[in-house]
């Protein structure tokens, strides 16, 4: 994402988040996780075969990653990064 956000209503707006009928919180597609990260549909495919990437949850027909799989995978880059 190249987009600056100066406030937290802007990054809400942002983000757009993404709610699936009864899974009971955000949950983002292959579309947002691309984008977010910077990277095309088959490397997602290749860093989710290798297991850089957290795999979807399967909802239905959906493959969707939920937020807080998607903050631990940041916490993690994070770390490695400053370690």
């Amino acid at each position: 994402m190249t987009d600056i956000v100066d406030t937290a209503e802007q990054a809400a707006e942002h983000t757009a988040e993404k709610h699936v009928p009864g899974a009971g919180g955000p949950w983002r597609d292959k579309r947002y996780i691309c984008e977010h990260y910077g990277i095309s549909t088959s490397a997602l495919e290749r860093h989710m075969a290798s297991g850089v990437m957290p795999r979807p949850v399967k909802i239905g027909r959906l493959n969707r990653w939920h937020d807080t799989q998607l903050q631990k995978f940041d916490e993690a880059l994070l770390a490695q990064y400053e370690g």
